[in-house]
């Protein structure tokens, strides 16, 4: 070998062994995609590509790491292409704890020093931030509640508030371990969490795995990448989710083996996505007091404007109006009839409400005139102003006269979450749960025996009646919406509280119930016969209503879907109306003279139109129990006969617990953008939709398709069940072409992008047309991770 030569080898193999690992990790301390990153970058380009050259006009033979060296810096400016997005600065309301503390002090994001050594600034950081929670108010203020509810679950964490202080323990020793290494690894990638884990013994609680993986989210400096802001904000939301609910869990099974425990703290605020929850309510920003407000020291409706201030007041939810009797009680105090029920006595209810121990109260019966007239029209226009304007909110279950079933259900529901979340838990808790088996056998007071109307049942809820009549009015779908940390009482006004007593919260209630049917899901197949009668009451109950949805996600869709199970004696559209900031329709409705026909005799079509403009191309995206109609005679005369389903819309004809709709969408989506053509479409007064411009996506009649990415889809089969393509596949045109019935298209056409997918709908082409007309059903959802497609002109009507 020549000098030369020999003089090239020994520089790249130099290179190779000292210049590149540190060229590496510089790279990889800098935010991923950045400008530096870009710059750091090219510095390992250039200096590869000059030794390159060299190397090739002295004709030696290429080293054998130089493919992977290649490759690496390929894929690193391939990903660029591929993930690159500035960070929106109107998403810093849900960024990580510590970025939100850098910017609160004016430190820079990027920090070499801080990323290397990212042990020694996650205590920092840590150390920090409960500092000026607990002395600086103006941090307090600056937190989003998505953040401030991460603060108080790691606090509560860290102080071993509701697990054994020997985990925490343990963490605080490895942690201080940590802090003097350096390392550009992000502690969250697979790889490199197998030793953390060990050490700070993840293993023996899900609560502490779970809430360790939520502390390394939001402090460590590693874990946030703005380049990559779409991924990480959604997984960031996915473990600050998943964290709560396990902190309820967590904290009502404690309650069970530590009863009086003198320390109470409020059950988690558990929600999925508050962004979307904060865009909505910013479209709300109109605040109206009160008009009426009945005051308990005077026995008396008061009007608001007579008083100094509005006063704090808090709100009572409660049903009445299908068991209300033809006649009216005159009330001292009130300026109105009350309509009488047979629930409860009426002239009672003054007495009840001084029993609550607040000064002002907003109850319907006394603070919306019961004589319908303008005013109580204002008034239910502003049910959202009037529940979130209150200081605290009560549901009053006035067909429930104790909790003993309902305690002794969640009794058991904390003896047995000791057995799933802790290794040790089964042999703590073996000689109490078998007493509370035998205990919970009894009724559970929340489920009624009444058979349900429809005379349906399903393997859930065989031989159970319906949820007590507060879980089944559709006004109160709506108030817990609004309001979904309200607290429970009884006819009796006793509160639903645990064994520490704290109270449970209706959104507290509905996750424990929810979210231990997920951590029991392996034994839930014998789970009827193994759980006493309580228990499995209690799970059906939030089955049927499934208010988990409606009050931990950020999407009113979760309301318009379950609005189906609800029952309500008046108009429909009213009931919901504020919960989901579809108003502008109705005090217009109540002056128009002529009555405007109902969508499926459910809803005002004016009411349908303004819910799809607000909610967005969501609104269409639902999932549900589709049938394809196979006759082609039964097709064309439900054409002729305008007897259209309404397969794009998020309710049904058929009401009740059974209905077939679902709310299906990613509801952590943080950017989601609607395809410019759903915009234009119109929703008919028979249910249909008529398109001139959609976004197809790909078609079963397509060759082949250019668009790769993972994907998912459900739809209806020929045989009356589900063909379901599993989310991985990346081959959607050929599962597609699989779903077709006949000779009739199936169309993907897009909803909206997230971010990271792109969701819609499967339409089928029906086999005739009318003046140019196509006719199409719905009878799927799809996702597909790839890219809005650009509009075309179609003139399609969706039955």
């Amino acid at each position: 070998m020549s000098t030369t030569a020999a003089d090239v080898t020994a520089a790249l193999q130099h290179w190779h062994a000292e210049s590149y690992p540190k060229q590496i990790e510089r790279i990889e301390i800098a935010h991923k995609l950045s400008e530096t990153w870009e710059n750091r970058v090219n510095d390992l380009s250039g200096a590869y590509n000059d030794l390159e050259k060299r190397r090739m006009g002295a004709g030696v033979a290429r080293m054998p790491w130089q493919d992977a060296v290649e490759a690496k810096y390929y894929n690193m400016w391939a990903s660029r292409k591929v993930a690159f997005k500035h960070f929106p600065e109107w998403l810093r309301r849900i960024c990580p704890l510590s970025v939100h503390l850098a910017r609160y002090q004016g430190r820079t994001e990027e920090d070499d020093d801080r990323r290397l050594n990212g042990w020694r600034a996650l205590l920092e950081d840590w150390s920090q931030v409960h500092e000026l929670m607990t002395n600086d108010k103006n941090f307090r203020k600056s937190l989003s509640p998505t953040q401030e509810q991460s603060y108080h679950l790691l606090r509560l964490w860290w102080a071993s508030t509701y697990c054994d202080e020997e985990l925490l323990a343990a963490t605080r020793k490895i942690l201080k371990i940590k802090r003097t290494v350096q390392s550009a690894k992000n502690p969250l990638w697979p790889g490199n969490q197998g030793d953390m884990a060990k050490h700070i013994k993840a293993d023996a609680s899900k609560y502490h795995e779970s809430l360790f993986k939520l502390f390394l989210h939001e402090i460590h400096p590693m874990c946030w990448e703005p380049n990559l802001w779409q991924v990480i904000l959604i997984n960031l939301q996915d473990v600050r989710y998943k964290s709560s609910c396990l902190a309820a869990v967590q904290q009502m099974a404690y309650s069970v083996l530590h009863p009086g425990n003198t320390r109470q703290e409020p059950y988690p605020k558990t929600f999925k996505n508050d962004e979307i929850r904060h865009r909505i309510a910013s479209t709300k920003t109109s605040h109206y007091s009160p008009y009426y407000l009945w005051d308990t020291e005077s026995n008396r409706t008061v009007a608001v404007e007579d008083l100094p201030m509005c006063p704090e007041y808090i709100c009572i939810s409660h049903t009445w109006g299908r068991w209300r009797t033809r006649t009216n009680a005159d009330i001292p105090g009130v300026p109105w009839p009350v309509p009488e029920n047979r629930r409860f006595d009426v002239k009672g209810v003054p007495e009840k409400l001084r029993q609550i121990g607040h000064r002002f109260i907003w109850f319907d019966l006394f603070c919306i005139p019961q004589t319908r007239n303008a005013q109580a029209a204002k008034e239910i226009a502003n049910q959202a102003s009037i529940f979130k304007g209150s200081s605290n909110c009560i549901a009053w279950i006035n067909d429930v006269n104790s909790w003993d079933g309902v305690l002794k259900a969640l009794y058991w529901i904390g003896l047995k979450s000791w057995t799933v979340i802790s290794p040790g838990g089964a042999e703590l808790v073996q000689d109490k749960l078998v007493e509370a088996t035998r205990s919970a056998e009894g009724p559970m007071e929340l489920m009624l025996s009444k058979p349900d109307p429809q005379g349906i049942s399903s393997p859930v809820t065989e031989g159970v009646g319906e949820p007590a009549g507060w879980f089944s009015s559709l006004w109160t779908l709506q108030e817990c919406a609004l309001c979904p940390d309200m607290q429970l009482y009884n006819y009796m006004l006793e509160r639903l509280e645990d064994g520490c007593g704290t109270p449970i919260t209706l959104r507290a209630l509905m996750v424990i119930i929810f979210e231990t049917g997920s951590l029991f899901d392996k034994i839930w197949t014998s789970w009827r016969s193994a759980c006493p009668a309580a228990v499995r009451h209690l799970r059906e109950m939030s089955l049927m209503t499934r208010l988990d949805e409606v009050l931990t996600d950020g999407s009113p869709v979760p309301i318009v879907v379950h609005s189906n199970s609800r029952e309500s004696t008046s108009n429909r559209a009213p009931a919901i109306m504020s919960a989901i900031g579809v108003t502008d329709w109705y005090l217009p409705s109540i002056n128009n003279k002529i009555k405007e026909p109902l969508v499926h005799g459910i809803y005002p079509l004016s009411f349908v139109r303004e819910a799809a403009i607000k909610l967005g191309a969501q609104f269409y995206g639902c999932g549900g129990h589709y049938m394809r109609r196979l006759k082609k005679s039964k097709l064309w005369q439900a054409a002729i006969q305008r007897k259209h389903e309404g397969s794009m819309l998020p309710f049904v004809k058929s009401q009740g617990w059974y209905s077939n709709k679902n709310a299906m969408y990613n509801s952590t989506s943080i950017d989601s953008t609607d395809h410019d053509s759903v915009s234009s479409w119109t929703i008919n007064g028979n249910g249909s939709v008529s398109m001139r411009s959609v976004g197809i996506v790909m078609t079963s009649e397509d060759e082949t398709s250019s668009l790769k990415g993972e994907c998912a889809f459900a739809c209806a089969a020929a045989d009356g069940g589900e063909k379901v393509l599993e989310y991985g596949s990346t081959d959607m045109l050929t599962a597609l072409k699989s779903a077709v019935y006949s000779s009739r298209c199936l169309y993907a056409v897009a909803l909206y992008e997230d971010g990271i997918a792109m969701h819609g709908v499967l339409l089928e082409q029906l086999p005739f047309s009318m003046s140019n007309k196509q006719y199409l059903v719905k009878v799927g959802v799809f996702f597909l991770e790839n890219h809005l497609p650009p509009a075309k002109p179609v003139h399609w009507e969706v039955l």
